[in-house]
């Protein structure tokens, strides 16, 4: 966590430079026009609530699932029912799979917060999901007992 927190302030500084390049480059090309005119922009909120509940919603029902984990398609159904999205058809919570849950699994799981284990294979295989830190707790308790996951088994995808 301290990794990905480090990894969002350096990023946060970057953007911050930008910026401040940009307001320097407004005032060289335009004296008279203020870059905070504008005040502050109030961040989009739709379909999923606030910006960030989808994200935060998905990262806490992955970390209550504990062990168990919980499959990408149950997961979906559970985003469709905790923000009232109406699927009536296989069609439609594939829709919402592909593009609303399986973005946010895959950006947890580049940031190192998620992995993945797929028991079968194929384009439609579904993954159960779970927690990293949980994870490596496991592996860490396995390995000192000698016995149950192996750390190094093909199946988990991540880090």
């Amino acid at each position: 966590m301290a990794k990905q927190i480090g990894r969002l302030q350096q990023r946060a500084q970057e953007l911050a430079s930008k910026v401040a390049a940009l307001d320097v480059t407004l005032e060289l090309v335009a004296p008279e026009v203020s870059p905070t005119a504008g005040g502050a922009l109030k961040v989009w909120s739709g379909r999923w609530g606030e910006y960030g509940a989808l994200t935060s919603f998905v990262h806490s029902r992955i970390r209550e699932a504990g062990a168990v984990g919980l499959e990408t398609r149950h997961l979906s159904l559970m985003v469709c029912a905790h923000f009232d999205i109406e699927v009536t058809s296989s069609k439609e919570l594939r829709h919402v799979q592909r593009n609303a849950v399986c973005p946010v699994l895959k950006q947890g799981r580049e940031d190192g917060l998620l992995v993945s284990q797929v028991l079968q294979s194929g384009r439609y295989a579904n993954a159960t999901w779970r927690w990293a830190d949980y994870l490596k707790t496991l592996k860490a308790g396995a390995c000192d007992a000698g016995a149950g996951e192996s750390p190094t088994d093909p199946t988990l995808v991540g880090k």
